[in-house]
């Protein structure tokens, strides 16, 4: 196929994604719903301490309390919060921005690996499902995690071909846990497939002898070390 006709091909996709979530905009009208309100009110709170740029200093004195939610999300909002209707539909269009990010990235990534058919495929039935879809205008993290535990997965796989790439493993899989704390998880799958693969290729006297591997729990530390030592400062944890 000629690059034009896939690139009208892609055009179409997006163009595609751009009604569903004009059509799912529509639908979610009502705030209340699905806990929507939670990082709003955290945002306008954030707003009225300062803001995303004070957020490491709110998170070293132990002023950030947020227990429930992670940060990242609230942080992106926080610019334009206000007690106004219009919070919250710029806050549906930061998710949205966010989906259409995570197709292109998916989309490019997947190209690079499988080629254009598997990569155009995949983003087709992906903008379909229902789930994806009702999701475009939630208030929420989910294409956040989603979009980081993507690149997560990604170059942590490729990192056991280039060990260099395990940096960026961590660096996203940090970015995924300051998005929602089910981003922790996959530090954990990290670990134990690192574990099997060295019993595997019986490496197992070198296992915890290679740098990129503390290197991934470096990066993760660093990207992640605001909450971290918020957690430490207000709970203990």
């Amino acid at each position: 196929m000629k690059t034009f006709g896939k690139i009208f091909i892609l055009f179409l996709l997006l163009l595609n994604f751009l009604v569903l979530a004009y059509y799912s905009h529509s639908a979610n009208l009502n705030f209340g719903r699905i806990d929507q309100t939670i990082p709003l009110s955290d945002a306008i709170w954030l707003k009225e301490h300062g803001g995303a740029s004070n957020f490491i200093k709110l998170c070293l004195t132990g002023e950030y309390k947020q227990a429930t939610r992670q940060p990242l999300y609230t942080l992106l909002i926080s610019p334009f919060a206000a007690k106004d209707i219009r919070f919250f539909t710029k806050s549906k269009l930061v998710s949205t921005l966010t989906a259409f990010l995570f197709i292109i990235i998916f989309f490019f990534l997947i190209r690079s690996d499988f080629g254009f058919l598997v990569s155009v495929t995949s983003v087709g039935l992906l903008i379909t499902a229902s789930t994806f879809v009702k999701r475009f205008s939630w208030v929420s993290p989910e294409y956040l995690l989603i979009t980081f535990t993507f690149l997560t997965w990604y170059f942590t796989a490729k990192g056991f071909e280039n060990n260099k790439l395990w940096i960026w493993g961590g660096i996203f899989n940090g970015a995924a846990w300051m998005s929602k704390s089910s981003g922790f998880i996959f530090l954990l799958v990290f670990i134990l497939t690192y574990i099997i693969t060295g019993l595997k290729n019986k490496t197992t006297g070198k296992l915890f002898k290679n740098k990129w591997f503390y290197g991934y729990f470096l990066a993760f530390i660093i990207v992640s070390s605001p909450m971290l030592i918020r957690n430490v400062i207000v709970y203990n944890d």
